[in-house]
């Protein structure tokens, strides 16, 4: 898929590649399906090949070797020089282990092993671990081991839409590049680019992915899924004129479905900040919405500080959306 937008990042990550600047590890965050994964593939690719080039030649042994390995496939690991980690990936592939978390002590240390020699072919090792959020407490405590005193011509990449739940020690110790959310306007003009379609239609996907690329690449997969996106959004937009008993069905409903609730809210909150935006005036300043929705200032003023508390509470939920949707009632949230 293409890279939409993330221009500023692109261009300090090929700067990097460029003059030869590399730090040995990084943290690249932001809210899911805004296209952090993507470009750290890209990037990977420039800090393996032997040219440097952002996104590789193609053509050198580096480059070559990355692509018959199985490149960013499921759980694929090249024979010499680069890692990728993902909730497919099994410790065994590099150490001997009966572990089969992909976020475990185990995974730590097979990091440590692949990161232990020198580079074959490529101008170094780079290892990417894919939700690093997910690493239990003792595979961050050893992976920090590494992060603090890297081999050389070693790069550890971490991808998370979570960063809260990494250690202070681990952020600390890696240069962190964010993924903002994406314009409606450029992902509408992706869209375009790409597919034929009704602008109608164009323009409804690319308003209701809310800033994130890979949210309209699903939404294009699959309209059914877009139709019970659509449904959640003006769902909970509707939420500060319902009753107080509509208001407990609402939440209920959208903590249990499938959405990330902590990593939605921030979406919810962006949406109803351009609202506010749009309703003061300061429409050129709106970073998701094209247009306006009709609502009081006020009404939209109440419903952005409901949501941002919500947001609070959020991080500290228990697992189960039962349990969630009991914490928020006993907060008084309501």
């Amino acid at each position: 898929m293409q890279i939409v937008g993330h221009q500023k990042q692109l261009k300090l990550l090929q700067g990097f590649l460029k003059n030869s600047l590399f730090f040995s590890s990084y943290l690249f965050w932001g809210l899911s399906s805004t296209g952090k994964k993507q470009v750290a593939q890209e990037f990977v690719k420039g800090l393996l090949c032997q040219k440097s080039v952002f996104g590789g030649c193609g053509k050198c042994l580096a480059c070559v070797d990355l692509r018959c390995a199985g490149g960013f496939g499921k759980a694929s690991v090249s024979k010499r020089d680069f890692l990728f980690i993902d909730e497919s990936f099994l410790p065994s592939l590099i150490i001997d282990s009966d572990d089969d978390k992909a976020y475990g002590i185990d995974t730590s240390r097979a990091v440590i092993k692949f990161l232990s020699t020198g580079p074959s072919v490529a101008q170094r090792k780079v290892v990417l671990i894919d939700n690093a959020h997910s690493l239990t407490q003792e595979a961050q405590n050893s992976l920090l081991k590494i992060i603090e005193e890297p081999p050389s011509n070693a790069v550890i990449i971490l991808i998370s839409h979570k960063p809260s739940f990494l250690y202070d020690t681990i952020l600390s110790r890696t240069l962190q590049v964010y993924f903002p959310i994406i314009g409606q306007a450029e992902i509408y003009e992706w869209i375009t680019s790409q597919h034929r379609m009704m602008e109608k239609e164009a323009q409804e996907i690319s308003k209701f992915s809310l800033g994130r690329p890979g949210r309209a690449h699903a939404f294009l997969q699959d309209r059914k899924l877009l139709s019970q996106f659509k449904r959640a959004v003006i769902q909970l937009l509707s939420f500060e004129g319902k009753t107080s008993g509509q208001k407990v069905i609402l939440l209920k409903n959208f903590l249990e479905s499938d959405f990330d609730l902590s990593d939605n809210l921030g979406l919810w909150q962006g949406v109803l900040r351009d609202e506010l935006l749009f309703s003061c005036g300061f429409e050129d300043l709106a970073g998701v919405l094209s247009q306006k929705r009709r609502a009081r200032t006020p009404e939209l003023i109440k419903s952005l500080k409901k949501l941002l508390s919500l947001s609070d509470l959020s991080d500290s939920f228990p697992a189960t959306a039962e349990a969630a949707f009991k914490q928020m009632v006993l907060s008084k949230s309501l």
